[in-house]
Parts: C-alpha cells; structure tokens; sequence
C-alpha cells in the first residue's frame, strides 16, 4: 500500500472515530441539563417578583366588639390560593372609634373564656366586592371627615357631632353598636343618615325618631331573611323590631304587619321562645347601656360643676 493510501485510510478512520463521539443521545445530554438548570435559576426571582406582585393578600377588620380596626397581609401563590406566609397584623384604630369607648358612648363587650373577639370584613384585595366585606357600610361614615382649607388639615366629622350634640350621642352610638354587633350592617345607611340630619340636641325626640328608624331596619333585614329562607334569624329580627317603642299610628299598623309575620316564623322555627327571651335579654342590654352613657354624662357635668365651684370658692378665699 503506497503512504497516499495510508494517509486516507487514516483520514478516514478518523472521521469514522469522532461521528462515534457525536452519536444522538449523547449530543443533546449535556446541552439540555444546562439549559434546565439556567431556566430553574432564572425562574426563582421571576416567581418572587410574581409572588410579591400578585401573591400579597391585604384586608382590614372592624370588630364591633370594641370599635377598633385592624390591618392583615400575607402571601399565597397566584391561581392556586395556597396560603405560604403567616398572617401578620396592624392596629389601625381611629381617633373617633377610641374616642367612643374612652368617653363611655359605647360599651365593650366582653367575652367568656375561651371566646374569641369578633372581626368583620370591611376590605379584602382578594374578594373587593364581596358580601363579607359588608362592614364598609359602616366603617365608610365613620371615615367622614371635614377639610378646613385654610389650615390643610382634617377632622373626623362625628367627632364635633359628638361634641354638637352630646346627649342624642350617648343614645346613638349604643345602638349603632347593637346592629354592628348583630350584623345589620347593610341597615347602617338608613341610620347613619338619619343622625346626619339631626338638628337639635333633643334626647326624647331623637330616641323617639331613631326608634322609628332602627324598628324600620330591623323588619327590613328579617324580611330579606324570610325570604332568603333564614328563618331562625329572621324570627330574631322581628322580635327585636317588636320590643322598640313606638306610639304613632303608622307604627301600630307596622306592628300588626310584624305580628303577622312573628306568627308566619314561629310556624316554621323551633325554639321560637328562646328566641323571643334572647331578644328580651339584648333589648335590656341596649337599653341598660344607653341609660349606663346618658347617666356618665350627667355624673360627668356635675362634677364639672363641682369644680368650678370649688375653683371659684378657692379664687374667693385668695382675694385680700
């Protein structure tokens, strides 16, 4: 064999050994494990950035217990709703709400052992519109505020309704606080707008118009149940509407309206007496607690008066 042939059969065996090292399988082994790896490291800030951006849940609360509020936050995976932080909070009580209950206008209420503190809803980012966000009608009069231009510079509007009209408030709050404290938040704007209105610092004539009101709520909400087929509730509504005074004549021919209606629940609920002594027992409590803040503001002018008196007696006693 002469060295030309030899040079090609050696040219050609090596071409024949380096398509062994490429053979299909082997090629792509390497490239694909590579390319994987780069695409799960570049998937971990993609997923962060997602999960911050999407994945952050907020809401606030408002307990009626006490009046106060509270922020929340945590993280859950996009789509899938799977929670994978803890729930963290902030107070965000306002000014007006700690004043209602360091100046005695509402009650805290207070819980057994064991018995958890009652939130509720106003905002959630997750359900905006949601039925259980029914709180916001009432966290939204509360947020009121008036702007003084000249001074940029706001106040929280019930604040100085408060302070106009001192007596008609130790009457309200109680019972704004009842229909909170017994979900009738959908009623709130009825009520709310009637104080609104309010013109005069007249404790019977407002308790006799509020009357009227809160009677008027209390059907309205049981009705929705009754036909929603919440019968229980709805016979606890009615017995509440049954036991607020009223005296006008278009009161008595509600009256009979609610009869008929009390008659159509006790048909279909067991336990119709408890239910009635339950309402009796939460009538007292409400009537007790505003009797509780019309009595604290009377003990609170006479001790105004008393040191006056004696700041006055002590001004005469210094005079030469």
């Amino acid at each position: 064999m002469s060295r030309a042939q030899s040079n090609l059969v050696t040219l050609a065996d090596m071409k024949s050994n380096n398509s062994k090292e490429y053979e299909s399988g082997y090629v792509a082994e390497r490239p694909i494990l590579l390319v994987a790896g780069l695409f799960a490291l570049a998937a971990i800030p993609i997923c962060m950035l997602l999960l911050l951006a999407y994945g952050t849940v907020r809401g606030s609360e408002f307990s009626p217990d006490d009046f106060t509020r509270r922020q929340f936050a945590y993280q859950q995976i996009p789509w899938l709703n799977w929670t994978v932080s803890g729930i963290e909070y902030t107070d965000i009580t306002l000014e007006l709400e700690q004043t209602l209950t360091t100046d005695r206008l509402i009650r805290r209420k207070t819980h057994s052992k064991g018995q958890k503190k009652t939130w509720h809803l106003f905002y959630d980012s997750a359900v905006p519109d949601s039925h259980a966000c029914d709180a916001r009608f009432l966290t939204t009069y509360l947020d009121f505020a008036d702007w003084d231009s000249t001074t940029a510079t706001s106040t929280p509007f019930w604040l100085k309704w408060n302070k106009k009209f001192p007596q008609s408030a130790r009457i309200f709050w109680p019972t704004v606080a009842d229909l909170a404290r017994n979900e009738m938040y959908l009623t709130m704007p009825d009520v709310m707008r009637f104080a609104l209105n309010t013109a005069e610092d007249q404790p019977k004539l407002f308790q006799d118009n509020l009357n009227k009101v809160t009677k008027q709520c209390w059907i309205s909400a049981g009705e929705a149940d009754f036909q929603s087929g919440e019968f229980q509730r709805a016979a606890e509504r009615f017995c509440r509407a049954e036991l607020i005074d009223s005296s006008s004549e278009s009161n008595k021919r509600a009256s009979n309206q609610l009869a008929d209606l009390i008659e159509q629940c006790r048909s279909k609920v067991d336990q119709f007496t408890d239910i009635r002594s339950r309402a009796v027992d939460s009538m007292d409590e409400l009537n007790d607690e505003i009797a509780d803040a019309l009595s604290n503001k009377a003990n609170s002018q006479k001790d105004d008066l008393t040191s006056e008196k004696i700041k006055a007696e002590a001004d005469e006693s210094s005079k030469p």
